[in-house]
């Protein structure tokens, strides 16, 4: 999917559980805020690194949970003439399926027709959409995109809700909040009416073969002490 030289913007949740395990061509530069968890910020994020370097490819991965709430920026895609979105369709929150339960009726969301998103928001511009259904399908579409497109595209991949990534707990596992690690506590100090907070941030996973360092963050008291990612 990815070539020398992209720009890769993986969505929080599913799409970043995916890049994490990824082997990555060279020289491709991935925007990916994984420790704040702020679903839809990929849809603007992919814009602006496509306005800064507009003579590279930008490929966006997102759920279609997550392009629900920043939409609107297909518009100014549109109007800057911006390139390839990649829209994960797997009716909902796929990653909240896995924290949750696989049938939290509100990890689902409407169906919208993706494909008809770009014409909502530029009647009189050009784009490009496709619905792929199958690895084979979505191979053959990505083998005709080389380099950036002439005109924005977006494919719909349906998948299964219940699809997870490597990575990602299986759904129906058990509660993984209960095996989660213990990120923060609170202790007494050497006096009275004293106390100190430790807080230890672990992301995981933040592993691959080749292109992703293993790193953790951790604050104690006032001191910040970032790692490594």
């Amino acid at each position: 999917m990815l070539r020398e030289g992209d720009i890769f913007v993986p969505e929080t949740g599913t799409p970043s559980f995916g890049a994490a395990t990824m082997c990555l061509p060279a020289d491709v530069t991935v925007v990916w805020p994984p420790i704040w968890g702020s679903i839809g910020y990929a849809t603007p994020a992919a814009f602006g690194a496509a306005v800064a370097a507009p003579d590279r490819r930008t490929v966006l991965v997102t759920g279609d949970g997550s392009l629900q709430l920043t939409v609107q920026e297909i518009s100014r895609m549109l109007a800057t003439n911006q390139r390839p979105i990649i829209v994960v369709n797997n009716g909902g929150y796929t990653v909240e399926r896995a924290v949750d339960g696989r049938h939290q009726p509100y990890n689902d969301i409407d169906n919208w027709r993706y494909t008809d998103l770009p014409a909502v928001f530029g009647r009189d511009r050009g784009f490009t959409a496709h619905v792929a259904r199958t690895e084979g399908e979505l191979a053959a579409i990505l083998a005709g995109i080389d380099g950036p497109p002439a005109q924005l595209t977006l494919i719909e991949v349906e998948t299964d809700p219940l699809d997870l990534p490597t990575g990602m707990p299986p759904v129906g596992s058990g509660d993984v909040r209960r095996r989660l690690p213990r990120t923060a506590r609170l202790h007494a100090g050497p006096a009275p009416g004293r106390a100190t907070l430790s807080v230890s941030v672990r992301f995981r996973p933040v592993t691959s073969r080749r292109n992703f360092r293993s790193g953790y963050a951790s604050a104690t008291g006032t001191k910040w002490s970032p790692g490594r990612l």
